[in-house]
């Protein structure tokens, strides 16, 4: 079976950074980041579940490192982000199943 996953962008409205990750299951992630509550965080962008959300989350990353902060988190205002998460869009997949 080929593992679909959704590249994701969120953002810490204390802190004011912006998060790339990917996710099977993004709901129960963006709780896991929360830290139970503590932080409540808001999805800027998903997409939809795609078979290479590897790929287009390094791009993303890549196309924003000057924003990086540390780990997957940025420093980058939301349109920013945002423009260069709809120009991967075109990249973006879904494998076909073989069998």
């Amino acid at each position: 079976s080929t593992n679909l996953s959704q590249v994701y962008i969120i953002e810490n409205p204390l802190t004011g950074l912006i998060k790339i990750g990917i996710s099977a299951r993004l709901e129960k992630r963006v709780k896991e980041l929360s830290g139970g509550g503590q932080t409540q965080l808001f999805i800027v962008y998903s997409s939809k579940l795609i078979s290479n959300a590897q790929d287009i989350k390094d791009s993303i990353m890549e196309d924003l490192k000057d924003y990086k902060k540390f780990g997957e988190w940025f420093n980058v205002s939301l349109s920013e982000v945002l423009k260069v998460a709809k120009k991967n869009e075109k990249d973006m997949y879904v494998e076909k199943p073989t069998f």
